[in-house]
C-alpha cells in the first residue's frame, strides 16, 4: 500500500521529467507553411528583421525547388495521389509566402534606411516570383497531370535526351538562383543572359524532339503533342521566373 502511494505521488513529476527528456513528445508538428524565422521582436531593429525575412525567403525558395523537382515526374507518370501532394504543398508554400509579405510590410512601417527600403522591395519581388513558380507547378502542371490521367495519355514514352535535359536545366537554374537568397551580399553565380539564351535553345530542341516522335495520326497523338507542349511551356515559365529572381538579386 505504501509503495503504491509513493508511485502515485511521483507519477506527475515523472511524467513531466519524461516530457523534458523527450521534448517533442507532446508538441504539435509545425506545418510547412508556418514561418520559422519571422520574429516579431526583431522588428525593433529593421536590419535584423530583414535578415530574418531573407532567411525565411531562402527557406521558401528551397521548398519551391523541392516542389518543382517533384512536379515534372508527377505530371508525366504520377498517380492522382502524387498530384494531390503537389497541390497541397502549393497551398502551404502560398501560406508561407503570405506570411513573409506581411512581415516585410511591418518592416516598411518602421524607421529604416534607404538601403533597407530597397532590400524590402527586392524581397517582395522575390517572394512573389517564388510563389508564382509554385503556382505553375501546383496549379498549371497539376491540371496537365490530371488531364493526362483522365485521357490516359502516354507522356513517358516521349522523354528523351533533349526533353529530359531541358527539364534538368530549368531545375538547375532555379536551384542555383535559390542558393543565393540566404545572404544579401551573395550574388547569383549564374550568368543570366547566357542562361536565357541556352534555355530558349533547349526548349526549342525539346519541342522539335517531341514533334519528330509523333506522327499525329490519331487523336491520342494530338493529345500527347498538346500536353507535352504545355509541359515544355510551363517549364519555360519556371525558367523565366528563375532568371528574373536572379536578375533581381544582382541588381544593386
Amino acid at each position: 500500500m505504501v509503495s503504491a502511494l509513493v508511485l502515485i505521488w511521483f507519477t506527475g513529476p515523472l511524467a513531466r521529467l519524461a516530457e523534458l527528456i523527450v521534448p517533442g513528445s507532446r508538441r504539435e508538428v509545425r506545418a510547412t507553411g508556418d514561418p520559422r524565422y519571422l520574429e516579431e521582436a526583431s522588428l525593433a531593429a529593421p536590419s535584423l528583421a530583414l535578415q530574418r525575412a531573407r532567411l525565411e525567403t531562402a527557406r521558401l525558395g528551397e521548398l519551391v525547388v523541392q516542389l518543382a523537382r517533384r512536379g515534372v515526374p508527377a505530371v508525366i507518370e504520377g498517380t492522382p495521389h502524387d498530384l494531390e501532394i503537389l497541390r497541397n504543398d502549393g497551398v502551404e508554400i502560398g501560406r508561407l509566402a503570405s506570411a513573409i509579405l506581411q512581415y516585410t510590410g511591418k518592416i516598411s512601417e518602421t524607421q529604416h534606411s534607404a538601403e533597407d527600403s530597397s532590400e524590402v522591395i527586392k524581397l517582395i519581388e522575390t517572394v512573389n516570383d517564388l510563389e508564382s513558380i509554385s503556382d505553375v507547378v501546383s496549379v498549371n502542371l497539376f491540371a496537365t497531370g490530371q488531364e493526362r490521367l483522365l485521357e490516359q495519355v502516354d507522356l513517358a514514352s516521349l522523354r528523351d535526351e533533349s526533353s529530359s535535359g531541358f527539364a534538368a536545366f530549368v531545375i538547375e537554374t532555379l536551384q542555383e538562383t535559390v542558393a543565393s537568397l540566404g545572404d544579401a551580399n551573395t550574388t547569383t553565380p549564374a550568368p543570366v543572359t547566357e542562361r536565357k539564351a541556352e534555355m530558349k535553345s533547349r526548349a526549342n530542341a525539346a519541342r522539335k524532339s517531341v514533334f519528330d516522335r509523333l506522327k499525329l495520326a490519331d487523336v491520342q497523338d494530338v493529345l500527347r503533342l498538346r500536353l507535352a507542349d504545355d509541359l515544355i511551356e510551363q517549364l519555360r515559365q519556371i525558367g523565366r521566373l528563375s532568371l528574373r529572381i536572379a536578375r533581381n538579386a544582382q541588381r544593386p
